[in-house]
C-alpha cells in the first residue's frame, strides 16, 4: 500500500468511527482525498472556499465522479472560489450539472470583497467535518471527520462571504 493509498484508508477509518481527532491535510493529494471522501459520504450539502479550484485538487477523473453522485443524491454543493477556477474538467462537469438541474452553486468572489482577501481556504461536509487551511500559502491544513462546533464556526464565516457577492 502506498502513502495515498495509507492516507485514504485511515481518513475512510477515521469517518467510518465518527472520530473526532484532527488530522494534517497539508498536501494537495490530501486535499483531494478530503474532497473525494467528503463527496462520497455527503447526505445534505457540501460547502466550498477556496482561491481557485487548484487543478491538482479537483481534476481528478475519481473526484468529479463521485461529486456527480453526491448531487445525484441531492446532496447541495456551493463552491465560492477567489479567482477563475484552475481545474477546467470539475468546472466543465459543473456547467453539465447545472444544465441538469443539479443542486450545484459555484460562483467567484467579487473583487474587493473580504472573500477576495482571505487567505484561507476551508470546507464542510453536512455541519459535521470539515478540512481548514488557515493560510493557503503556508500549505498547513488540518481536518476533522466529526466535529459540529468547528462546522458551525465556518459556515457562518462562509454564509457571510456569500453575502457580500452579487446573487
Amino acid at each position: 500500500m502506498n502513502e495515498l493509498e495509507a492516507y485514504r484508508a485511515n481518513i475512510e477509518k477515521l469517518a467510518d468511527l465518527e472520530s473526532k481527532e484532527v488530522f494534517g491535510n497539508g498536501k494537495a493529494e490530501h486535499a483531494m482525498v478530503i474532497f473525494e471522501t467528503f463527496f462520497k459520504r455527503a447526505k445534505e450539502n457540501i460547502v466550498i472556499f477556496c482561491k481557485d479550484l487548484s487543478e491538482k485538487v479537483f481534476n481528478s477523473d475519481n473526484l468529479i465522479s463521485l461529486a456527480e453522485d453526491a448531487l445525484r443524491r441531492k446532496a447541495r454543493v456551493t463552491i465560492l472560489t477567489q479567482s477563475d477556477p484552475k481545474s477546467d474538467k470539475f468546472v466543465a462537469a459543473c456547467s453539465r450539472w447545472k444544465e441538469e438541474k443539479l443542486p450545484i452553486t459555484m460562483r467567484v468572489s467579487k473583487p474587493g470583497s473580504s472573500a477576495s482577501s482571505t487567505t484561507a481556504n476551508f470546507a464542510v461536509m453536512d455541519r459535521k467535518a470539515y478540512r481548514f487551511e488557515p493560510n493557503r500559502e503556508e500549505k498547513t491544513a488540518f481536518a476533522c471527520m466529526n466535529n459540529e462546533s468547528a462546522c458551525a464556526t465556518l459556515l457562518g464565516v462562509f454564509s457571510r462571504l456569500e453575502l457580500e457577492q452579487p446573487a
